[in-house]
C-alpha cells in the first residue's frame, strides 16, 4: 500500500501540470524509471522480512528469536553499531536519480533526487508549535525552502525575484518556507529566517518560518553544503534541486517541465484561471 501511495504521489502532480498546460506530455515518461528502483528495493526487503517471519523449523525459529532479543539489546547499548548492521541488511531505498528523472542538472545539483528529510521543527511566532517539517510544505505543489544559516545577510539575495518567476511559481501552486538551524545552546536566532509574521517570499503562499528542533535538519543541510541556499522540493517530497535565488529555481523548473514561453518565468503575467495545484485558483490557496 505504501508503494502504491508513492506511485500516486509521483504521477498525480505531473498529470496536473500537463493537463493545465504547464508541462509537456513527455514528463510522464519519468514515472517508471523514478519508481522502478525504489519498488524493487521495497519488494526485495519484503521478501527478506518474509523469510525472517515465516520459519517452519522450531529450532531455527528459536535461534531467530534469540538473535532478535540480542539485537534489541545491541540497539540500546551501541546504537551506531546497530544502525550499521541494519542498513547493511536493509539498505535505504535508492535515490530517484536516473537519466529520465525530472530533476535539476548541472553543477551544484548533487542533492537532486534525495528524499527531503522531515524532522520536527518549531514554528516562529507566538504559538511556537512543534510540527513535522512537512507541515510547512505545499501538500500538492512545489515548495521553496530557504536553508538559513546563522546570519540574515543572504535573505535579500535569495528571496529577490522577477515578476515573471513569481507569477510562474505562483500559478503552479508553489509555497515558500524558511528553516533556521538549531543553535548549540538550543536558542532560535529568528533573524536568520526572517520575521515570523511576514511572507517568506512576497507573492507566494507562505508555509511559514521555523527552526530545527533536534538538529537533524541542521546536520543534513551542513553535510550537503546547503547553507543560505534554496531547496526546490517536488510535490512528492523529493528534492528537485538547490539554487542561489528564486529566478534560477524557476528557470530550471520551467526548462525541465517544458513550460511554454508564455506561461514560464519570462512572462510577467499571472494566470488566475490556471491557478495552483490540481486546478485550484490562486485565491483558493
Amino acid at each position: 500500500m505504501n508503494s502504491g501511495i508513492r506511485d500516486a504521489a509521483n504521477l498525480a502532480w505531473k498529470l496536473s501540470l500537463v493537463l493545465r498546460g504547464y508541462a509537456v506530455d513527455s514528463i510522464l515518461s519519468s514515472y517508471e524509471p523514478e519508481r522502478r528502483s525504489n519498488l524493487k528495493q521495497v519488494t526485495d526487503d519484503s521478501i527478506k522480512l518474509g523469510k525472517v517471519v515465516i520459519v517452519p523449523n522450531p529450532l531455527k525459529a528459536y535461534v531467530r528469536d534469540k538473535l532478535l532479543e540480542w539485537s534489541i539489546l545491541l540497539r540500546g547499548l551501541a546504537p551506531s553499531i546497530w544502525d550499521g548492521i541494519q542498513f547493511r541488511l536493509f539498505p535505504p531505498p535508492p535515490h530517484i536519480i536516473s537519466e529520465a528523472s525530472l530533476l535539476a542538472d548541472g553543477a551544484g545539483q548533487d542533492i537532486a533526487g534525495n528524499l527531503s528529510p522531515c524532522p520536527d521543527v518549531v514554528m516562529a511566532g507566538a504559538d511556537r508549535r512543534e510540527v513535522p517539517l512537512d507541515t510547512v510544505t505545499a501538500p500538492t505543489g512545489f515548495t521553496l525552502i530557504f536553508c538559513a544559516s546563522k546570519g540574515a545577510d543572504a535573505l535579500h539575495r535569495v528571496f529577490s525575484a522577477s515578476d515573471g518567476s513569481l507569477a510562474f511559481l505562483r500559478n503552479i501552486g508553489t509555497w515558500a518556507a524558511a528553516v533556521a538551524p538549531l543553535e548549540p545552546d538550543g536558542n532560535f536566532d529568528g533573524g536568520s529566517a526572517g520575521e515570523g509574521d511576514k511572507p517568506v517570499i512576497e507573492g507566494l503562499v507562505s508555509g511559514g518560518r521555523c527552526r530545527d528542533l533536534h538538529g537533524r535538519w541542521t546536520s543534513w543541510v551542513r553535510t550537503h553544503g546547503l547553507e543560505d541556499r534554496l531547496l526546490l522540493v517536488r510535490p512528492d517530497k523529493y528534492v528537485f534541486g538547490a539554487f542561489d535565488d528564486v529566478d534560477s529555481a524557476a528557470r530550471h523548473l520551467a526548462r525541465s517541465l517544458g513550460t511554454p514561453a508564455e506561461l514560464g518565468p519570462a512572462s510577467a503575467v499571472s494566470s488566475t484561471g490556471r491557478g495552483g495545484p490540481l486546478g485550484a485558483s490562486s485565491a483558493e490557496l
